[in-house]
């Protein structure tokens, strides 16, 4: 039987492949009691066995534990201005290179089946960031189908998620060109195109700008995101919806301390409960700093540090 996706969830990353700290992985999880994991696949990471080996091993702790494991098919494209707009020319679509995908997709369905029984399928594709090319509800919808039959041909039960896009999908995070940053009602346009025959349950990112940066204090950034949430499950009432990342950084955001953070995560868990939609906190632990200048907003959002200790979120969170 395939286990209920429910209540509250974090984003993983494996950054680091040895057994002892992928078990400080699964001890943040037990101390955070996620019910859930959102666990990143990128497919041009995972070409080394042991990575592979790594894969198997945090699944089958997380299974020990009934925590449940939503394999996101995706590909890590870190946050700068270049690749907002750009993405293209350090990148290479998906769509591209679709042959060595779908076979990857295949074999990491067979292999994971008795253990990932949720895929996600991409991640932010309504942006120009993760899609490359100029995201196009047409085009998504022929990869998510694609998708469908490679996972389904290993594993027939298994539920498929649509990536979770940009924003709530109805009110931009911030006003850019439609088809680039942002490209609202994308989940709308997917299902005029058949995507709701491909999937089990739709996904979106409610991230408001103040999530990045801001004066605003704690309760104010929470009221704002429960309501971007509000205006998604009323305007895909038919549908089941799960949030696959939210996260609110401390970078940009002089009024919002660990304290603070953790009081938007306990509020916006609390009203998603309420609603039943399945939520997962962006992110278990940061990524490495290389990636990201001291002022870029899109880091500093773990529960742990890059080299996996705790930071005073996990803290504040827990009590």
């Amino acid at each position: 039987m395939i286990p209920r996706l429910k209540g509250f969830g974090v984003n993983v990353d494996l950054n680091h492949f040895e057994l002892p700290e992928i078990d400080k992985l699964i001890e943040a999880l037990i101390k955070i009691q996620a019910r859930w994991v959102r666990l990143e696949i990128d497919y041009l990471k995972y070409v080394h066995k042991d990575r592979l080996d790594a894969i198997d091993y945090f699944c089958a702790e997380c299974k020990k534990r009934n925590i449940v494991v939503v394999g996101l098919f995706s590909q890590f494209i870190p946050a700068s201005l270049r690749n907002l707009f750009f993405s293209h020319q350090a990148h290479t679509p998906v769509m591209l290179n679709m042959e060595l995908f779908l076979k990857f997709v295949t074999s990491a369905a067979h292999r994971w089946k008795e253990n990932i029984f949720y895929w996600e399928i991409w991640n932010e594709q309504n942006s120009k960031r993760f899609w490359i090319n100029k995201p196009s509800p047409a085009e998504y919808v022929s990869f998510l189908k694609q998708m469908q039959q490679a996972i389904h041909s290993e594993n027939m039960h298994a539920k498929i998620i649509f990536g979770g896009v940009n924003g709530n999908d109805i009110t931009p995070m911030m006003y850019m060109p439609r088809h680039y940053f942002h490209y609202k009602g994308f989940i709308e346009e997917c299902i005029k195109l058949g995507a709701d025959r491909y999937v089990d349950m739709f996904a979106f990112h409610p991230y408001t700008l103040s999530c990045y940066i801001s004066l605003k204090q704690p309760k104010e950034i929470a009221r704002e995101i429960i309501s971007r949430i509000q205006e998604t499950k009323e305007k895909y009432i038919n549908e089941k919806l799960v949030i696959s990342e939210i996260g609110v950084s401390p970078v940009l955001n002089p009024k919002v301390d660990a304290a603070g953070i953790a009081l938007i995560y306990k509020e916006i868990i609390r009203y998603c409960e309420e609603v039943d939609i399945p939520v997962s906190i962006y992110t278990l632990a940061d990524q490495h700093n290389s990636h990201y200048g001291s002022f870029n907003p899109d880091r500093d959002f773990g529960f742990l540090d890059y080299d996996l200790k705790e930071k005073s979120l996990l803290q504040e969170f827990i009590a």
